[in-house]
């Protein structure tokens, strides 16, 4: 079993989400989704949280709620 975290960030009536198109033969291709991604060893899921948000956003977290 893979741990991983999924995020969706809300600012105003706004949510953002990340539009997958990089990945050659991604069985998500064309799909819209939130930040997160699987948790490394040793990681809370909060920390994992607030990493992949910053690496796939360039946004620091404050709270992971």
């Amino acid at each position: 079993m893979l741990l991983a975290t999924l995020c969706y960030l809300h600012k105003n009536s706004h949510t953002l989400m990340l539009h997958r198109v990089k990945k050659q033969n991604d069985m998500h291709a064309g799909k819209w989704n939130g930040l997160g991604g699987k948790l490394e060893n040793g990681e809370t899921p909060e920390a994992c949280a607030l990493r992949e948000a910053y690496e796939e956003s360039g946004l620091r977290m404050l709270d992971p709620v």
